[in-house]
């Protein structure tokens, strides 16, 4: 038996032994074989997915720590265990290097222990080894033990085993316990052993996610069964089980948005979970929820009256608030509430007041019961306030049960002013603040240094309208300038010379530079205006109107004189100022290009109402032009509020507007007849009507009724012609225009009938007309819809119910309801007119429907969406509008789809007849040979995504009358604008034709004869004759064309499927010349016959080609005869002026 000393020197010798093994990276393993007492757990048959393999260094070595305790009379203190190189992410299977010292009879043991959301009792064992230390044991001891995992937990799922299992914490423990501990540890799955254990490690280790884990190979180790079999290779055949990825963090808003206390805002679908574990986590937590909203908010105002909307969800179906809802309230303070587990709402106040203009971060964190509200704000958000409580029962939330919205939505307005980066954690109430990279933080900073510039401009002014006003009010007075007499004695002169006489003080002080007609408009306003901020709409027109002038006098040259103008007209709320800005900024006219500039203007217009603003913002996030986000839910928000505008723009009578006409500066002739009242077309019209013409007559009245051409709206004068008309020119043989006949007839009857624009009410004109009407022409809508309301009226005439037809019966129904209050009779009339085609009864009947009224039916979505839906597409705007909010929010039977909310809702908008009024500028200014105030105008309509504004300002770009283009336009506007014009929802084949003659040589870099294919055959599809020629010629240069075009062109399938390419260029270039097109007759006709004469000639004898050729010279000069014929006749004709009367 050793001694002490013995025995001391030993653990010394093994500590050394142990620390230079510990310091050495080579570690020598010793072989040996130890008892095994192996305890594995139940595999439960869970099966795999798809695995990727991760790189190959993912085992990084790393060093372990462990101490020692030298106790010569216990020897198990002198025992220590620790991994080398432990494992950082563990795969389905890892071979452990396990270093210790034990005594003998301990034992030792490895398990790896799971912590799952998906698993109740967790956490889990899923791996045990254990070993018993033997009297041979003594020293270090190398072991090395396979760890391996449940088929369920190792492999991803598959068509066999479609269970997932998500890991939140993976932990391999190692341990030694003394055999006299051993008996008191008898559960080798609960912790206790490693508790009671005096030596011990842990070692966390992550797992690869579900569906990157291997696929398990059934082949080499099961058996399987028929069915299993047929499932594994049959059910899906050559897929495999993927799974999306799913972000547990949502950016809701990426981008500025302007919002305006208006029933509308950004609606959000969060897509649900598809992962089974988060499926569950969600059903478990709706009781005890957990989420945190972030946003970014800048306020105008506060709200103007109870509350306005932050952010809410409700129910799409029932609009009932469902949890979160945060609202402000008159005074600042923000109102949040939820729903309780009892189904009661219940709502708690902030003790903060919100500042108002500046960026401000919110943070709502939902907590079970708990909620938090931190509100940032100041210099870099430096300055935060954080209120919250506890609600008085669990609060319930579903994610999927509704939509979000942010501002407001059909059910309550939006606070006025901005919101940006907006940010969803959807399955955590995040315990730190959320700090996010802002998407455009200088386009946000810009916003900010706006309203306070204005702020500070409109006060420095403040002081110069009061001065003006107390001159004019000291005038008024005493009809004299105030005498400066006692201010000369109270500051003598200095100098004997200096004599003054008392004069008035001066009108104007010298303004600052850039501010002289500001000042001057101040001037004016103080005389006819008592307050200052009245005035504010007066000053901010006058500006306006004077960059107008500025730019059509020196067109884009005077663009930076202009500048100031529009700066300080938009701070007074000038809105078409600002968007004039901002297109001038987006388009680089005259100035740098500067997106951030441009999109500020526009973001502060569109909160304001301006229209095309907002249209324009609209169609930069459906297309993701510049740098605004591609998101149809922005999109969205604009189009809902100008599509309502639109409507009530519609309704309201505008004097001073104009038809909005579509006129393409390419077409000639209708250029023509829009030159105003100094147009030669006008003038020869004028002198028609004067001489008695019916027709010229008819022109005339209908131009001054609608304020056609470039006429100003006379409706006085066009009942006078109307009137003139039907007295000279009865309705005989002598009138080749019977349907303006009628049309006339109608227009006089809703003049009589409604008594408009200074024509006196008279029923029984009206009457007589709308009968002469109805009778003659059935199918003229408008008149039997006027008609049916007197008839039902019983105005001016007995009532003849048998007399009215499909808008007639509307009436009636109309009628029913409002008056009579009978839904039975006028659900019958609908029925009636619908079936007649009419979409006023459609649009009636969708509506009854969606609200329960049709006798004896309930609530319907599905038909009354339908009725809509058809009304829609026969043009009715009420019901363009209400299908996009369904299609926006989602209704039973109509899925929510963004897309054609927008799609829709753009169809309201682009009939706001402010487009039509920026369109009539663009084209007087170019009648008028103002270039470039032409380009301005067209380039403000073109941003809002208006095809023939973007086709026409192409071409004025491409001509580039006075080379103000190349001087003055930093962005090649002539290819940006007819890109977009070739991919609007109608394209314009010639942009079509452009676009592909650009790629085609190149004009932005390399030669892409591809594209340029796909360009002519969008073109093509048209049947333009150019389109063809071009295509025709790409086949001969041996362009290859997809096979699908031609048989789109119904070409015959034998001539595009055959080797011989020749026949199919002969027949493109057949249908190129019989196209219809005199213009494309020749040249089509000469490549035809070259085309034939080279396959001719490559096929016949030197003779039969001599032959040939002659013939075909010959068939040449008739066939070039022929074509001149046909173009002199063509001159001819169009040098004869339309409607020129014999007469001199």
């Amino acid at each position: 038996m050793a001694g002490p000393g013995t025995n001391s020197a030993f653990v010394y010798f093994t500590f050394f032994i142990s620390l230079s093994t510990f310091f050495d990276s080579k570690h020598l393993a010793k072989g040996f074989v130890e008892h095994r007492n192996l305890h594995a757990p139940h595999h439960r048959d869970f099966l795999p997915n798809e695995h990727n393999k991760l790189h190959s260094d993912a085992l990084k070595r790393s060093q372990s720590t462990f101490s020692v305790v030298i106790d010569p009379i216990k020897p198990h203190l002198s025992s220590f265990i620790h991994l080398i190189n432990p494992v950082e992410v563990f795969d389905h299977t890892h071979h452990a290097h396990i270093e210790y010292s034990c005594s003998e009879g301990d034992l030792i043991a490895a398990q790896i222990f799971l912590q799952s959301d998906d698993i109740p009792e967790s956490p889990l064992r899923v791996f045990h080894q254990d070993w018993t230390c033997n009297r041979y044991s003594s020293g270090t001891r190398h072991a090395y033990v396979h760890l391996t995992l449940p088929d369920w937990l190792a492999y991803r799922p598959d068509n066999l085993q479609p269970v997932a299992v998500n890991v939140i914490s993976l932990e391999l423990k190692i341990w030694i316990i003394s055999k006299h501990q051993i008996v008191s540890c008898v559960r080798w799955s609960d912790l206790n052993c490693h508790d009671r254990a005096h030596v011990k490690g842990v070692y966390p280790m992550k797992m690869v996610a579900v569906y990157r884990r291997q696929r398990r190979n059934y082949d080499s180790d099961v058996c399987l069964s028929f069915d299993s079999w047929i499932k594994l290779h049959f059910l899906n055949e050559n897929e495999f089980l993927q799974s999306e990825l799913e972000e547990e963090i949502l950016q809701l808003v990426d981008f500025p948005v302007a919002l305006a206390n208006a029933y509308g805002g950004i609606t959000k679908d969060v897509p649900p979970f598809q992962e089974i574990g988060l499926i569950n986590e969600q059903h478990r937590n709706r009781f005890n929820p957990k989420f945190t909203i972030s946003m970014m908010i800048f306020l105008l105002e506060y709200c103007s009256y109870d509350l306005c909307s932050i952010m809410h969800r409700k129910s799409p179906n029932t609009n009932q608030y469902i949890t979160p809802l945060l609202f402000l309230t008159r005074k600042g303070l923000i109102h949040v509430q939820v729903v309780l587990d009892n189904g009661q709402a219940f709502g708690m106040l902030s003790n903060y007041h919100i500042p108002l203009k500046e960026w401000v971060r919110l943070v709502y964190k939902q907590d079970g019961s708990r909620w938090t509200l931190s509100v940032s704000s100041g210099r870099n958000f430096t300055n935060v306030i954080v209120s919250g409580s506890v609600f008085p029962k669990p609060v319930h939330y579903e994610e999927t049960e509704g939509l979000i919205h942010l501002g407001g939505s059909n059910a309550c307005k939006a606070f006025k002013g901005f919101i940006a980066d907006t940010w969803l954690w959807r399955t955590t109430a995040t315990s730190r603040e959320p700090r996010w990279n802002f998407s455009n933080p200088v386009l946000m900073e810009k916003i900010s240094s706006y309203v306070t510039g204005c702020e500070g401009v409109q006060k420095r002014m403040l002081a110069v309208f009061e001065m003006y006003q107390k001159q004019w009010q000291a005038i008024l007075a005493q009809n004299s300038c105030p005498s400066t007499l006692p201010s000369l004695l109270e500051f003598p002169s200095t100098s004997p010379s200096d004599t003054h006489q008392p004069v008035c003080q001066p009108w104007d002080r010298r303004p600052p530079k850039g501010y002289r007609h500001l000042w001057g408009f101040l001037r004016m306003a103080a005389i006819n205006f008592q307050g200052y901020k009245m005035s504010f709409d007066f000053i901010g027109k006058r500006l306006h109107e004077k960059a107008a002038q500025y730019l059509a006098a020196g067109g884009l040259s005077e663009i930076p004189a202009i500048l100031p103008f529009l700066r300080q007209a938009s701070c007074y709320g000038n809105h078409k100022s600002s968007y004039m800005l901002g297109t001038l900024y987006a388009g680089g006219i005259n100035v740098d290009v500067d997106l951030n500039e441009a999109y500020l203007y526009w973001l502060v217009a569109a909160e304001a109402g301006n229209r095309l603003a907002m249209l324009a913002l609209a169609n930069h996030h459906q297309q993701g032009l510049s740098t605004a986000s591609t998101d149809f839910d922005l999109s969205y928000n604009y189009l809902k509020r100008l599509a309502d505008l639109t409507v009530k723009d519609r309704e309201r009578h505008d004097p001073n507007g104009v038809l909005t006409e579509y006129v393409r500066l390419t077409d000639t002739d209708s250029l023509k007849v829009h030159k105003g009242e100094d147009g030669d077309h006008f003038l020869w019209l004028k002198y028609q009507a004067r001489k008695g013409i019916a027709q010229a007559q008819l022109d005339m009245a209908r131009i001054l009724f609608w304020g056609q051409r470039g006429i100003d709206r006379d409706v006085q004068q066009a009942v006078e012609l109307y009137r003139l008309y039907l007295m000279d020119n009865p309705q005989d043989e002598v009138v080749h225009y019977d349907y303006g006949i009628i049309h006339l007839q109608a227009s006089i009857a809703r003049l009589k009938f409604w008594g408009s624009e200074g024509v006196k009410r008279d029923m029984k004109t009206a009457v007589k007309y709308y009968e002469k009407t109805v009778k003659e022409m059935p199918q003229n809508s408008v008149a039997l819809y006027d008609y049916g309301i007197v008839l039902l009226r019983g105005q001016g005439t007995k009532k003849n119910v048998e007399k009215g037809h499909g808008p007639a019966y509307t009436a009636l129904g109309w009628y029913a309801i409002n008056f009579q209050h009978d839904m039975k009779a006028a659900a019958k009339y609908f029925d009636i007119a619908a079936r007649m085609g009419h979409r006023d009864a459609m649009h009636n009947l969708g509506y009854m429907y969606k609200a329960g009224q049709y006798p004896g039916k309930p609530v319907d979505e599905a038909k009354a969406f339908l009725y809509f839906q058809k009304a829609a597409d026969r043009g009715h705007i009420d019901s363009a509008g209400v299908i996009a909010e369904i299609y926006s929010q989602g209704s039973i039977g109509v899925e929510r789809n963004s897309y054609s909310a927008v799609f829709w809702s753009r169809f309201v908008c682009e009939k706001n007849p402010e487009i039509g009024m920026v369109l009539r500028k663009g084209l007087d200014a170019f009648l008028a040979g103002s270039w470039g105030e032409s380009i301005v105008y067209y380039m403000m309509v073109a941003e809002t995504g208006v095809e023939v504004a973007q086709f026409n300002l192409a071409h004025l770009c491409e001509e580039d009358h006075d080379g103000q283009v190349f001087t003055y336009i930093q962005t090649d506007c002539t290819w940006k604008y007819y890109n977009l014009s070739s991919h609007a929802a109608e394209p314009h084949v010639i942009s079509q034709l452009k676009m592909g003659d650009f790629y085609y040589y190149g004009q932005h870099g390399d030669q892409d004869k591809t594209i340029a294919v796909q360009y002519y055959s969008m073109a093509a599809m048209r049947r333009d004759p150019q389109a063809l020629f071009n295509l025709a010629y790409l086949l001969e240069e041996g362009t290859e064309i997809d096979n699908t075009l031609w048989k789109s062109l119904h070409i015959p399938s034998d001539v595009y499927n055959s080797d011989d390419k020749t026949q199919l260029i002969m027949a493109v270039y057949r249908r190129c010349r019989d196209g219809g097109s005199k213009d494309s007759y020749l040249p089509c006709g000469l490549a035809l016959l070259r085309v034939q004469l080279l396959d001719l000639w490559s096929k016949y004898t030197l003779a039969v080609k001599v032959s040939i050729a002659l013939m075909l010279g010959i068939i040449t000069l008739s066939y070039i005869g022929t074509a001149l014929h046909h173009i002199r006749e063509s001159r001819q004709q169009s040098d004869t002026p339309s409607g020129q009367s014999s007469e001199n």
